[in-house]
């Protein structure tokens, strides 16, 4: 996963390896005495493990079923507890809502946000991995996932939701983008907010 940090692109691995991207080439980032998040294969319980930046606190944060951790440019500080392991999601990531000041994951069973002390968790309704990412313009998180039930033999439709802070709404927009089948499936392209244009671009088919 990709993140904006400080002016640069971070870029944070499966397993809680980080590299920084200032223009030219990419840097290994030395996380001393980050936290340790389990091997994918590994017999302990699911990690639960995201990431994303936390603008408030200028923090890179890192959220864990054992707890949650704040790295601030020089070390690392466990900052509060983690997040049920039962709400683990293969895609799982932390987006910034900058109108609310909190962070926001997308659990299996509820949305949990962060303000920096705790994580609280929200009635959620049924929805399945995707890609999400903050609107600044409309002041909400914007979630784009396959719709399971539009698919044909090249590609799925999606379904379009945002977060308000307290509940998801469904858009609905038509025409909807879809997804391009793989092999293994419908695959969550890129969702990111263009300044210049005042718009959410969503990477993927045109057709």
């Amino acid at each position: 996963m990709c993140i904006r940090d400080r002016g640069r692109v971070l870029y944070v691995n499966g397993v809680g390896q980080a590299w920084s991207w200032a223009g030219s080439t990419w840097l290994a980032m030395a996380l001393n005495g980050a936290p340790r998040v389990p091997r994918r294969d590994s017999a302990s319980p699911p990690a639960t493990f995201a990431v994303g930046y936390d603008e408030g606190s200028e923090a890179l944060v890192f959220a864990l079923s054992s707890g949650t951790w704040a790295w601030d440019g020089a070390r690392w500080t466990e900052v509060g507890s983690g997040i049920d392991f039962g709400e683990a999601r293969a895609d799982a990531h932390l987006v910034y809502d900058r109108a609310h000041a909190q962070l926001v994951y997308l659990g299996s069973r509820f949305t949990w946000t962060w303000a920096g002390a705790r994580w609280q968790p929200h009635a959620q309704a049924a929805l399945a991995s995707g890609t999400a990412a903050y609107d600044p313009l409309r002041t909400s998180v914007m979630l784009v996932q396959q719709d399971t039930s539009a698919c044909d033999r090249s590609a799925c439709r999606t379904t379009t939701w945002t977060w308000d802070s307290t509940s998801w709404r469904n858009l609905a927009p038509d025409p909807a983008p879809v997804l391009p089948l793989t092999r293994s499936g419908a695959f969550d392209p890129p969702l990111a907010f263009d300044e210049a244009r005042g718009v959410m671009v969503f990477f993927a088919s045109a057709s």
